[in-house]
This record gives C-alpha cells, structure tokens and sequence, in this order.
C-alpha cells in the first residue's frame, strides 16, 4: 500500500505537468476523435434502424421526426459530393472524389501541424475539418457511398433540401471557424534574419534571439515587430563602407 501511495505521490506532478503543457493539444485530438467516432455511429444506427431511401432501388425511406418542423431523420446513400450533389456520379468519378478528399484532407492535416502553435480557436477548426473528411472518406473507401441521415423540415426544408450527415455538419462548421480564424485572429509572425556572424560573436538586440546554423556560426534572428529593419539596413551598409577603407589603407600602405 505504502508502495502504490509513493508511485502515486511521484507520478501525479508529473501528469499534471504534461497536462498543463499539453492540454491544447490534448483537446485538439479529443475533438478530433470525439467527432470522427459521433459520426462514424450515428451512421451506423441509421443504417441499422431507419428504412433506405433509394430512388434507383425504389426504397421511398422512413422519415422520423427528431425536431419537430425543424430537422428529421431520413436514410438514403450518397454516390456524389457533400450534401448529394453530383450523386449520379460514375465508378470512376467515385475514385476521383476519394482521391481528390483524401488529398486535400492531407493537406488540412499538415496545416494543421504547420500552425500547432496558433490559439485554440483554430485547433478546433482543423479538427473538425480533418474529422469531417475522414469520416466521409472512410464510407467512399469501404462503402462506395457515404451515409446520410439528416434532413431540415420546416420553412428551412423548403429552400434547403439536402440530406446530409455529422461529418458534412463538422465540414462546414470547421471551415466557417477556419475562415473566421483567417480573417480576424490570424497574424503572421514577420521575422529578419541578420547577417551570419562568427560563432564567437554575440548580439544582443531588441528581442532578438540567437540560432546556430549548420556551419557552426549563429544568425540573428529579430523580430520587425520590436526591430526598425530601415535602421539594421543602415548599420550593415556603414559596416561594409568602413570595411572597404580599411581594406584600401591597408593596400595603399
């Protein structure tokens, strides 16, 4: 007992201290799985539980009520692109929407990576949008369909029509959020890059920081936001005048 108390006792500043310098992260993925897998089930129940609307197979589908006059559940496969468009699509046009997906669900995923750094707010929106993708994907893959359930009735059914699912609803929300990030939050961190100077030199400046090169010599690195660029340029180029009339009295003499 005393054994598991001290294990306990070691270990607890330790998950707390992962916690604490993780906890962004860590919600990122919780968003991220929480949505793939909501999505992936509900799919899975209304395929298990509600009637298949097919216009080909003469299936006229159950529609249940789930929001009385506002959203009801209506089961149906869609062969095209979100929301049933493009759903007379051919084999081959099917192939080409799961390749052209996967690729640009790739590419929010090295967004994504290459923006880990930024606030939350953008977190959530990648992960909706990578889950939302992926979990359509999964159904064009091992389906040949992606599975819709959803559909608004009411005044909002009368000019929006579509049957749609969780992963086309984490789409449009994660792009609307990624927009709002782009628009409004977003702020590129501008940096200079100094002159590379010998490894024995040091620079201090502003809020400059130093970073080693491959070639054993350090380059400073400031930020525009706390560093006039107009006055480095203007140290640089007397430093190099001086240079050359030193390098010209020494040729003279």
């Amino acid at each position: 007992m005393e054994q598991i108390k001290n294990f306990y006792n070691n270990a607890k500043p330790k998950v707390v201290g992962f916690v604490k310098k993780y906890y962004p992260y860590i919600i990122q993925i919780a968003v991220f799985v929480g949505v793939l897998l909501f999505d992936l089930i509900t799919k899975s129940v209304a395929a298990n539980r509600l009637d298949l609307r097919c216009t080909n197979c003469g299936g006229r589908g159950s529609s249940v009520d789930f929001i009385p006059n506002f959203l009801r559940f209506l089961y149906t496969h869609n062969y095209g692109v979100a929301f049933g468009m493009l759903g007379s699509g051919t084999p081959a046009m099917r192939a080409i929407l799961v390749i052209v997906t996967t690729i640009m669900a790739g590419g929010f995923v090295f967004a994504a990576i290459r923006f880990r750094r930024e606030n939350m707010w953008s977190k959530i929106s990648f992960s909706l949008i990578i889950a939302g993708a992926l979990g359509n994907i999964f159904d064009r893959m091992f389906l040949g369909y992606v599975r819709d359930f959803l559909q608004f009735d009411g005044w909002i059914g009368g000019w929006f029509s579509f049957i749609f699912n969780i992963a086309d609803v984490a789409l449009i929300v994660g792009v609307l959020m990624l927009a709002v990030w782009i628009i409004v939050m977003y702020r590129p961190q501008k940096r200079f890059v100094g002159p590379i100077m010998p490894k024995d030199w040091t620079v201090e400046i502003g809020s400059g920081e130093l970073e080693s090169n491959e070639n054993d010599s350090q380059i400073a690195v400031v930020s525009i936001a706390s560093l006039n660029k107009t006055n480095v340029i203007e140290t640089e180029s007397k430093t190099e005048s001086e240079t050359f009339v030193e390098e010209n009295n020494e040729t003279d003499s």
